[in-house]
């Protein structure tokens, strides 16, 4: 199928053969911004999201900051065909042809205090996803091993919200590391009191459900991506039979999903995203937009028009470190599938949108939207 973008917006075509001669394709469309003055203002040549930040230029002290982030126009493909690293944040695994279960939500950043604090609340709220953490300075878990307790938290004024400072990490046991399967890179997660005695805890919980006792196992929270093989992703994936030593994969539990389960799996419309705690103003907010741009597909004579869902919201809030401002990646998909008639015409055009249609010429086999995609 030849693919045509006619729109200014980053996008690419991933497809692949299935049975009985049947194609199946993914357009993915990948719009980037920066938040200015509480709206967004589409940008292609900043640094962030899937795009690496790479060296950065600083701010000079008493001086203007810069509004570039990059001193020439950065080059920036629609499709993700490798993972980004985020350092401690982890990484933006590749585009995938499968589909994920809903929109994915994604926030790279601190959480910021106006000044130095104990405790401090980050919550975020877009469409059908509401979640609030409480965020901790340093604590230890003190006093004799049959009555630990949690330490006064230690004032911070800024803490990287990333899995490193999650519930998690690796007990110590006989045969060395083990690692938490749900959060392998955390802390908190300890074999015995023994252990646990003068070690962290965790600096990032859910709110109003705090780790009491040395042996709670909560389950990890973030903003940051998931990776796909950890516990929280596997477990609603992956079916174990022991007794019949098989297993059995379900990629309908969000296997190609990229963000927390908590941020992702539920469809998001266009609309208000807020964001509090992560920024030196306290309060992020903007809409939105839904994608403007439709795919128009033509088998043979038949034309047919789709609207794109909203996968993707990445926001990256790093740019703010060296003066810049946030950078939000919206990333958008139709999935379809169509049968593969020899030297039949097969063409994608992505152009400007309105109102998807049903066909506009002809009467022939439509494309079949994917069973369960966007």
């Amino acid at each position: 199928m030849r693919f045509t973008n006619e729109t200014p917006a980053l996008a690419g075509l991933l497809r692949t053969e299935r049975p009985d001669d049947v194609m199946a394709a993914a357009l993915v469309v990948r719009r980037r911004f920066v938040v200015t003055d509480g709206a967004l203002v589409e940008r292609r040549d900043v640094r962030g999201g899937s795009v690496p930040l790479g060296d950065l230029p600083v701010a000079p002290a008493g001086g203007a900051p810069p509004r570039e982030l990059a001193p020439e126009p950065v080059a920036v493909a629609g499709l993700r065909m490798a993972a980004v690293e985020l350092g401690e944040w982890g990484d933006l695994e590749p585009d995938e042809l499968a589909p994920r279960t809903g929109t994915d939500v994604i926030v790279v950043g601190h959480a910021v205090c106006p000044e130095p604090r104990i405790a401090s609340r980050v919550e975020l709220r877009f469409g059908p996803y509401e979640l609030a953490l409480d965020v901790f300075g340093e604590r230890v878990w003190e006093g004799p091993p049959g009555a630990l307790m949690p330490s006064s938290p230690q004032p911070f004024a800024r803490l990287p919200l990333s899995y490193a400072r999650a519930y998690g990490g690796a007990g110590l046991g006989d045969y060395g590391p083990v690692p938490y399967p749900k959060n392998p890179v955390g802390r908190g997660y300890y074999l015995s009191a023994g252990a646990a005695r003068g070690q962290a805890l965790p600096n990032i919980e859910l709110a109003g459900a705090h780790v009491s006792s040395w042996d709670d196992k909560p389950d990890p929270v973030g903003l940051a991506p998931y990776p796909a093989l950890w516990g929280l992703r596997t477990e609603r994936t992956v079916k174990v039979f022991a007794e019949e030593e098989r297993i059995e994969i379900e990629p309908e539990g969000g296997m190609f999903d990229r963000a927390h389960p908590l941020l992702s799996g539920q469809q998001a419309q266009p609309g208000p995203f807020s964001l509090t705690g992560m920024t030196p103003s306290g309060w992020l907010a903007f809409d939105v937009p839904a994608c403007p741009y439709v795919a128009e597909i033509t088998l043979g004579a038949d034309v047919f028009r789709r609207e794109l869902a909203l996968e993707e919201v990445v926001v990256d809030l790093r740019p703010l470190d060296v003066g810049g401002e946030p950078v939000v990646e919206l990333a958008y998909r139709k999935m379809f599938r169509y049968p593969f008639v020899r030297q039949q015409r097969r063409e994608l055009r992505l152009v400007p949108g309105g109102v998807a249609r049903a066909p506009t010429i002809g009467g022939g086999e439509r494309p079949a939207d994917t069973a369960g995609a966007q």
